[in-house]
């Protein structure tokens, strides 16, 4: 069995992130590509923009980092110029998405961040027990 590359692991951290929305009586769907988000809800008459963030790799502390799932909150753009295709990273704003979803599929679990609760500027790191502060109702409490 071949293995799943990043962007398949991407699509699978979308529909759970959708299924769990929608067994959780919120209506969403998966939007189409070249959107700075992943999945549109439906909340109290309004759009919520979610972008979807899935981790399979945890950081172990014995190489110096904190235990937990490591998620990258910056996002991959690209630009032409002379032919030539050029990657950037940069960061997500308030126009491009309104939560963030990090997703962990090995443990079937999302912990749901406002943007405005995101406390760092590159990547975010969650251990396994912490998933379960952060549901859906605690992030659309700052809508």
């Amino acid at each position: 069995m071949t293995k799943l590359s990043a962007s398949d692991k991407g699509y699978v951290g979308e529909l759970f992130c959708v299924f769990y929305l929608n067994l959780h009586n919120y209506s969403a769907m998966i939007v189409p590509n070249r959107r700075p988000y992943d999945v549109a809800m439906e909340h109290d008459g309004k759009l919520i923009k979610v972008q979807v963030k899935t981790s399979t790799y945890k950081n172990h502390e014995n190489k110096g980092y904190d235990a937990g799932y490591c998620y990258s909150i910056n996002r991959r753009s690209r630009i032409t110029k002379n032919n030539k295709v050029f990657h950037y990273y940069e960061n997500y704003n308030d126009f491009d998405c309104d939560i963030f979803a990090f997703v962990q599929p090995r443990l079937y679990k999302i912990a749901f961040f406002h943007v405005k609760q995101i406390d760092v500027k590159y990547r975010k790191i969650l251990r396994p027990e912490h998933f379960e502060d952060y549901p859906i109702e605690k992030a659309l409490e700052y809508m």
